[in-house]
This record gives structure tokens, C-alpha cells and sequence, in this order.
């Protein structure tokens, strides 16, 4: 089977469900948010503690000696081993009996997943060559939100007629299934088999020997451009990641929706655009880049210009119709430039140093992206301390990419120097 030409699909298939799962373990605590503060008497900023700096901060602190031990190690193992850890522990939340059982069960839910996303685009790496990783890094990151738009669907009615501890079970017990199958289906691909005719990078000399941990680092960070993707697309996953956990909220105290509205809308418009956006982004940028990173990076920029537009109307706008118009669109764009900006690291790393890159870069998006960003939002919320404070938060987070505005547009004079 590994010598077909459809294998390297059906290994793709396997690591988007991976993501899939993972989505919906990361949006299940927006998803039951109010009824997690109403049992447990808890601010905005607990909820943001929890659900982002809890889960990031152990994700942070294993990722980057994972992603040395994923140059390393037949990644199909860590990954079933991940996949099967992370999915007990989010059952195990269901018995959480305070906020600090479920802040600790949720700390070792972090720990499981570090080595998800770079163990998954390490390989992905490895399976597709340049002029098809756009549309395969946008296949994996597109799944992503369906975990969530099935969890914000699915955990809405749980919560309705089960409670919010249903939720953690039904998000967490389908990935012992699935890291049963991707253990028993999958081989390890050849490291680089795709990079032999691609120049590498700035350090190319020692592209091809092994280094340290410290070593290894330092090589990703050391690279500019290398860097300016990696801070760019830190700032857009902060701002995906706390829309997703606040967007219910927002829509509930601002709006008047029920929390199980409020939740399949978030599901459904945030979610559903940025998959839908993944899918239609991938071949689009594969078939305009054909595998030139600086015009990949152009499309890139232009749908970064556009989201924030939308992003504000969603902030600012009075009518549900507007709002949910804007959270639709700008969902749908952060499938154009999310994707692409994990392609042009992937692109950009030496092959043997893929897991040490990928790393970096998700020790980067979790700590200060995902585990960051809704605290501060949550954090402005309560400093504004009115009952429409939540509608300034948003417009702040969604602010932040301008961040990735600028670092994309310094990266296109880097790219254009390589």
C-alpha cells in the first residue's frame, strides 16, 4: 500500500481526522464557557485561563524537545501514542470535581498533544512534494475547524439535555479508534525524499548534520525569514484561537442568543468558513505559487487585508445578519493565509530539521497565540468592566493581525533575497 499513489491521501486522510479530533478538544471548553462560569462562579479571565494558557502553557513547555525527538523517532508511533493519550485525559475531564482538577486534567491534555501539528506536518512534508503542500497543509488545517464545528453542533445539544461533562466524553473517546487505525495502516516516509533538488536554506552546509537540541533551535530562530513567518502566523492563530473561544460569549451578551445558539452559529460560521476557505485556498495557491513561496506569499497579504474588514463589522455591527456576515467571511479568509503560512515554513526548513522547526513554530503560536491571546481578551473584557466590554475585546483581538500584516510583507523582501 505505501508504494500507491493514493496512499499518501489516505495517510493525509488519517492525520485530518487526527486534526479533527484535536478541534473539537480545543473548542469544547467554548462550547460550555457560561455553564463552566455559573458551577464553578468563574470571570472571563478564569475562562480564558482555561481555556487557553492551561491547555497552552505544558503544551509549551514539552513541544520543543518533541519536535527534536520527531527528527528522530518513527513519527507514526509518537503520533498514535499522542492521539491515544490526549483522548483519554479530555474523557477524564468529565470527572473534574473544582476548577483546578479540570485546570490540571486540562494541563496533561496539553502535554499529550504537543506532538500532533509537527509530527503531522513533518509528514505531511515528507509525502507531498512543494506544488502539492499548499493543498494538503490546507486539507489538515481545514479539518481542524470541522472538530470544532462538530463539537460546537453536537456539544450544544449535549449541554442542552446532558450537561457540559457529556461534552468532554463525547470530544474525547473517538481518538482511541483512530490512533488504533493510523498505527496499524501507515508506514514512516522517507525524510526529504521530496527536497532532494530544492535549495535549502541559509545554513545549508549543516542542513544535513544532526545537531543538538539547543543547536537546532537556534538554526530556525537565526533564520529571518524563517522568523517573520513564524511571528506572522503567531499572531493569526492568536486571533483564530481567541475568536473561537470568545465568539459564543460575544454573541450571547451582545446579541441575545442562548449559549446553544451562540454556539452553533460559532460553529457554523467562524468553523465551517475556515474549512471551507482551507479547501478552496490550497489548490488555488498550489496552482498560482506553482511551489514560488514569494507568490504564495502574496495571496497570503491580500487575504490578510481582507479579514480585518469583516473582522470589524463583526466587532461593531448591531444587526445578528451583519455580524454573522462578517464572522463568516472572516472565517472563510483565515483559510487563505493560516495554511499558507504552515506551507512556507515547511517549505523553508531543512528537511532534517522539520520536527525542530515545526517545534518552534507551535511552541510560538501555543504559548503566545493560543494560550495568550484569549487570556488577554478576556483580560480586557473584565478591565472595560461594562456589559458591552466583550464587543471592545473582540475588536482588539482582531487587531492583532495587522501584526501578521506587516511580517508578511517584510517576508516577501526576504523571500525575494533567498
Amino acid at each position: 500500500m505505501p508504494g500507491r499513489a493514493s496512499y499518501k491521501w489516505f495517510v493525509l486522510a488519517m492525520l485530518a481526522l487526527s486534526n479533527v479530533l484535536a478541534g473539537a478538544d480545543r473548542g469544547v471548553v467554548s462550547v460550555i464557557a457560561e455553564p463552566l462560569k455559573m458551577d464553578f462562579h468563574l470571570s472571563d479571565k478564569a475562562i480564558g485561563f482555561l481555556s487557553g494558557f492551561a491547555f497552552s502553557a505544558t503544551y509549551s513547555l514539552v513541544v520543543l524537545p518533541i519536535g527534536y525527538l520527531i527528527d528522530r523517532v518513527d513519527r507514526r508511533i509518537l503520533l498514535s501514542a499522542a492521539i491515544s493519550i490526549w483522548s483519554v485525559l479530555t474523557a477524564l475531564c468529565a470527572m473534574a470535581g473544582s476548577f483546578a482538577t479540570l485546570v490540571a486534567a486540562r494541563m496533561g491534555v496539553g502535554v499529550a498533544e504537543a506532538p500532533s501539528y509537527s509530527t503531522s506536518l513533518s509528514l505531511i512534508a515528507d509525502l507531498f512534494p512543494a506544488n502539492q503542500r499548499n493543498t494538503a497543509v490546507s486539507i489538515y488545517i481545514g479539518a481542524g475547524p470541522l472538530g470544532a464545528i462538530f463539537i460546537f453542533l453536537t456539544g450544544a445539544q449535549l449541554l442542552l439535555h446532558f450537561g457540559w461533562r457529556m461534552v468532554f466524553l463525547v470530544a474525547g473517546l473517538p481518538g482511541l479508534f483512530l490512533a488504533a487505525l493510523f498505527y496499524l495502516t501507515t508506514r514512516e516516509p522517507t525524510r526529504g525524499g521530496f527536497d532532494a533538488n530544492v535549495e535549502l536554506p541559509t545554513d545549508a552546509e549543516s542542513a544535513t548534520k544532526p545537531l543538538g537540541l539547543i543547536a537546532s533551535v537556534y538554526s530556525v530562530v537565526g533564520d529571518p525569514a524563517l522568523r517573520y513567518a513564524i511571528v506572522g502566523l503567531t499572531a493569526s492563530i492568536g486571533v483564530l484561537y481567541s475568536l473561537g473561544v470568545w465568539n459564543t460569549s460575544f454573541l450571547v451578551r451582545i446579541h441575545g442568543l442562548t449559549v446553544s445558539q451562540g454556539a452553533v452559529w460559532t460553529g457554523l460560521g467562524f468553523g465551517a468558513g475556515m474549512s471551507v476557505g482551507s479547501l478552496f485556498a490550497g489548490p488555488l495557491v498550489d496552482r498560482f505559487s506553482k511551489g514560488d513561496l514569494h507568490r504564495a506569499n502574496l495571496v497570503a497579504v491580500i487575504a490578510l487585508m481582507i479579514a480585518v474588514v469583516p473582522g470589524v463589522v463583526m466587532a461593531l455591527g448591531d444587526r445578528l445578519v451583519i455580524v454573522l456576515a462578517g464572522m463568516d467571511l472572516m472565517g472563510f479568509m483565515f483559510g487563505f493565509f493560516v495554511p499558507t503560512g504552515y506551507a512556507t515554513i515547511l517549505s523553508l526548513a531543512a528537511p532534517e530539521r522539520r520536527g525542530t522547526t515545526m517545534a518552534v513554530t507551535t511552541f510560538a503560536t501555543a504559548l503566545l497565540g493560543t494560550g495568550l491571546t484569549p487570556l488577554i481578551t478576556g483580560a480586557i473584557s473584565d478591565a472595560i468592566g461594562r456589559p458591552d466590554s466583550i464587543r471592545m475585546a473582540v475588536l482588539s483581538t482582531v487587531m492583532l493581525l495587522l501584526i501578521d500584516i506587516a511580517c508578511h510583507i517584510r517576508g516577501r523582501t526576504l523571500l525575494a533575497n533567498r
